[in-house]
């Protein structure tokens, strides 16, 4: 059974936060949704690109509305602890 979705993505303000397999629908559907923060860039313009401003905001949505972030090395700290 699939309980959590983890998402690592280009794209995060477009395609994670308006398209069907996106975040929204999937917390819809009663998963657990955790974006890498850090494995996601979003889809920025001329006035955005320096400091990242569409990737934060797509970011902090998706903290406030739908699910949980974290970093890559927060995920590989958890599977290290993991046991089979």
């Amino acid at each position: 059974m699939v309980l959590h979705i983890l998402y690592a993505v280009f794209a995060t303000n477009w395609c994670i936060l308006g398209r069907d397999f996106g975040v929204a629908p999937m917390y819809g559907r009663g998963y657990n949704v955790i974006l890498l923060r850090d494995a996601t860039e979003g889809v920025e313009f001329p006035d955005t690109l320096e400091q990242g401003w569409a990737t934060e905001l797509a970011v902090r949505e998706v903290e406030q509305k739908y699910g949980y972030t974290a970093t890559s090395a927060d995920l590989i700290a958890a599977c290290g602890k993991a046991r089979p």
